[in-house]
């Protein structure tokens, strides 16, 4: 009889540090294997952000280095709300030679009475706990502490912290649109945020005729102005330590450059072509074909308060004929300001 470690949860996303707590019961608690028990619904949650499809994309992807750690979908095909206990005497049926142990949190470990049938459960399963201060917590004797230091919570990762997320993970993120358009939301004003949907909605509407990879477009596009609304003192900051020799443009075109950075650092972005895009995207002063995308897409949004569709068309015919026009009306446009 082999013995399984369970570690249930949203997994919205699967963090580094899951991947980390996985291997670390593997080795400390001599288990054979740990499965990532993807929660469809938790009780004592909010909604999730990705749907359990995504969910479990992600972990497959976060695991797939590790042999012993594996995805468990089980709930996916049990009623709502996930409880806990009905998970078990599922998996137990489907697998009656295997031993189970839960991996929680110490938290939800002193929330255990409140759980659906407390007792039934505790009666059937032990527990590794996961803690940061063992003098605090109470355990049985069937029980078991696992002293963890690990940082970056799924959270932490819906909050625009991506250093904590596997670089697959990210690509996956963003080749589905997942978790971008809550940190907007989360990081700009209404009518800004509003702005940045219909540039990407213009870009990718373009794009359909220009034909530059879709997720490129759509990641350039939904965070060109991630910054925008930053204070000015952290935006001076960031330009002073990494953009120096642009600090003679305007103030108001520094989030071209702390949005770059934004891309680089706190978003994890290694395709320099997105983030060119995003550091030309107020000057138009690349050549590159997405940044020409988006700098076209972020003057003529269907929001502007002037006619943009001749723009959209010119742009859709000919990208660079497109470019051209609008920068040059634009420039205009200033100087009669």
């Amino acid at each position: 009889m082999s013995t399984i470690g369970l570690f249930g949860g949203s997994f919205d996303p699967i963090t580094s540090a899951h991947v980390k707590i996985g291997l670390a019961a593997l080795d400390y608690e001599k288990l054979d294997e740990v499965w990532y028990v993807v929660a469809k619904d938790q009780p004592l949650k909010d909604e999730h952000y990705a749907s359990i499809d995504d969910r479990i994309a992600m972990i497959e992807i976060a695991v797939a280095p590790y042999e012993k750690l594996k995805v468990c979908t089980i709930e996916k095909d049990l009623d709502t709300p996930s409880y806990t206990l009905k998970t078990i005497e599922a998996l137990e049926k489907q697998y009656p030679n295997q031993q189970f142990k839960w991996i929680m949190g110490a938290d939800s470990y002193v929330s255990l009475p409140n759980w659906y049938e407390s007792k039934t459960l505790m009666d059937k399963l032990s527990f590794i706990v996961l803690s940061r201060n063992e003098t605090l917590l109470s355990l049985r004797d069937e029980d078991r502490l696992l002293d963890l230091q690990f940082e970056g919570s799924s959270s932490d990762v819906r909050s625009g912290q991506f250093k904590y997320v596997d670089s697959k993970v990210i690509d996956y993120i963003f080749k589905h649109h997942l978790y971008l358009e809550a940190i907007l939301r989360k990081s700009l004003s209404k009518n800004r945020a509003d702005h940045v949907l219909r540039v990407v909605d213009v870009a990718l509407e373009i794009n359909e005729a220009v034909g530059l990879d879709p997720t490129d477009v759509y990641v350039a596009a939904i965070l060109h102005d991630i910054t925008k609304e930053d204070h000015s003192d952290r935006q001076m900051d960031i330009m002073k330590h990494y953009y120096n020799e642009h600090l003679h443009y305007h103030p108001k075109v520094y989030h071209q450059f702390t949005g770059a950075y934004a891309a680089k650092h706190q978003f994890k972005i290694e395709n320099e072509a997105i983030v060119d895009a995003i550091m030309h995207h107020t000057t138009g002063t690349s050549d590159a074909p997405l940044a020409k995308l988006i700098y076209i897409a972020d003057k003529v949004e269907r929001g502007r308060p002037y006619p943009t569709e001749a723009y959209i068309q010119l742009s859709k015919e000919d990208l660079n004929a497109g470019f051209q026009r609008v920068k040059a009306d634009a420039i205009q446009a200033l100087k009669e300001k």
